[in-house]
Formats: structure tokens, C-alpha cells, sequence
């Protein structure tokens, strides 16, 4: 498959911007479990910034800096193939970029400063691109350039860049025009792995899914639940689901319902098991996150 469709389906992604005007968050309360509406209107495509809607949402254009490291694996029809993505980006706080119409701030320019590396594997320039919808148009634009590694499946014809499960991975940085370098270790958690299985609790009608996976009691874990487009095989994020990390649960009916069969033939479902930081870098506040993610892709009933 092409990278393109991979990016897709990469629904833990990094962090997403709604294409109008972001609504307040909505809660579901449940005595297990947290839901949080993250999509609803299935027209109004949500479009990822980079890498991924592991969950940091637009909070994240408080920093200066963002590291995204993350271990991949999607499968579908019986076959998982793994990803390994790093990513940086490094905002001019005093260039925003705002919606032309509705002046809501969607990001910021970057800059290339130095030179990165990740395990002393070169990073390479890659467009950050947004896209956002106003007044029914769809806009695309480009921001500047990130920092970028992908591969797909350990292939050669990608980056040379495997992402390591509950290990460290170096970063380094040099500045260019003798700026500050900086070196250190990024944490990354164990491999996450999981199943699913619809539950019928006596009528056909009353679908639940009951999910399955291996639990390490991190602090940090959340799973999307999503849906894939029969019309284009484009995810689209519905609910974020914030529970314990201990190996089981099960997503109701009432919440599968709200995904119209008629408009989307598969599930989606991303496990998330994250660590996530705040550094002081050059005086700069610098977000680094490292993550295990799951996608699990299943036909829809």
C-alpha cells in the first residue's frame, strides 16, 4: 500500500485541527470509562497536522518545539504491518497562522535551525503541511518544513529508522550558526498489541465490541474509536476513550450505533499507550512524546 493510505489510517494522530471552528468538548459520562466526542460532523473531514490524533490536540501550539516519536502497527484482514515515525517541529511563535475568515489561530510557521538526528540517523525536511475548511472551502497550505523519519515494515526503500519498543532512543540536535547543540535519551513504552471481537448480547441489534490487549498500568493510555470511509478509505476519529491500561474493555452499542453503516465499512480502533514530557531546551519550553500504537481494522457488521 502506498504511504499516502497509511497516513489515513494513522487515527492515533499526532495532533489534528477541526476544519471550522472547534466546538467546546463534550463528555460521555460512563462509571469505566471517559468518552470525549473528537468528531461529528463525518462531512467536515478532520485533517492530521503531521503525525498523528494520539491525542494531543491544539494544546499543543503552547510549545516552542514538539518531538513525536512513534511505533506503528495497523492491521487489517489479517495482516499488520509496522510503522516507525519520528517527527519535529520547531515553531517562530512570531509568526502565527490564522484562518483567514474566522481568525482562529491553526498553527504556526516553522523553522529549520539546525540538523537532527534520531539514534545518529539523519532526520530529513519534509513540507508541514495544514488543511482547514472555511466557509465550505477546503484550504491547503504549507507552514514551512518539519523534521522527518518513516518506515514502513523495515523495508530499505524507507528511512533506515526502526522504532524501539521500552527502550531509548537518542536525540541530537546541532544548530547551525553556533547555536546551542543538544543531545538526550527519549523513553519509549512497551509494545502494545491487541484483539477485538463483537459481542452480541442476545440480539442482533445490540453489538458491543470487547477489546483485549496486553496491560502495563500506564498513565497515559487512551484508544480511538473511528470509522473508515466507503467512499474514499479515509479515517475519521468519533470518540477519544480514556480508561486503565489493564488489558480489557468493552465499547458499548450505544456509542457503535452513532457510526452510519451506510457512509463507513469498517471500524477503526487505535490503541494508545503514551509517555509525553515538557523539556527546557534553550530556554524553550520542548514537548516530547514517544508512543506504542495499535490500529485495528475490522468490517462493520
Amino acid at each position: 500500500m502506498k504511504r499516502y493510505f497509511y497516513t489515513l489510517l494513522i487515527i492515533p494522530l499526532f495532533f489534528y485541527t477541526a476544519c471550522d471552528e472547534p466546538a467546546p468538548t463534550e463528555l460521555i459520562d460512563n462509571d469505566s470509562f471517559e468518552v470525549e466526542i473528537i468528531g461529528k460532523d463525518i462531512e467536515n473531514e478532520y485533517y492530521t497536522n503531521g503525525y498523528d490524533t494520539s491525542g494531543v490536540s491544539n494544546e499543543i501550539l503552547n510549545y516552542s518545539s514538539v518531538i513525536s516519536l512513534s511505533g506503528i502497527k495497523i492491521t487489517n484482514n489479517g495482516r499488520t504491518d509496522n510503522i516507525s515515525s519520528a517527527q519535529v517541529y520547531i515553531f517562530d511563535k512570531s509568526k502565527p497562522f490564522r484562518s483567514p475568515i474566522n481568525n482562529i489561530l491553526l498553527g504556526y510557521e516553522t523553522i529549520i535551525p539546525g540538523i537532527i538526528r534520531f539514534d545518529n540517523i539523519v532526520a530529513r525536511l519534509s513540507d508541514y503541511r495544514i488543511r482547514f475548511r472555511e466557509a465550505g472551502t477546503l484550504i491547503d497550505t504549507v507552514l514551512g518544513k518539519k523534521y522527518e523519519l518513516f518506515n514502513l515494515n523495515n523495508r530499505p526503500i524507507f528511512d533506515p529508522f526502526v522504532f524501539k519498543y521500552d527502550a531509548n532512543i537518542n536525540f541530537n540536535y546541532n544548530a547551525f550558526l553556533g547555536g546551542q547543540n543538544s543531545s538526550f535519551e527519549i523513553n519509549t513504552p512497551k509494545e502494545i498489541t491487541g484483539t477485538i471481537k463483537f459481542i452480541n448480547n442476545g440480539n442482533q441489534n445490540n453489538l458491543n465490541i470487547e477489546i483485549n490487549w496486553n496491560g502495563e498500568s500506564v498513565n497515559n493510555f487512551y484508544i480511538i474509536l473511528g470509522g473508515i470511509k466507503s467512499i474514499n478509505n479515509k479515517a475519521f476519529p468519533f470518540y477519544k476513550i480514556k480508561t486503565n491500561d489493564d488489558g480489557r474493555l468493552i465499547i458499548p452499542d450505544y456509542l457503535l450505533k452513532n457510526i452510519p453503516r451506510n457512509k463507513f465499512n469498517k471500524f477503526a480502533i487505535s490503541l494508545i499507550r503514551k509517555y509525553s514530557g515538557v523539556k527546557n531546551l534553550n530556554s524553550n519550553e520542548l514537548y516530547v512524546a514517544s508512543q506504542s500504537v495499535h490500529t485495528i481494522l475490522v468490517d462493520i457488521p
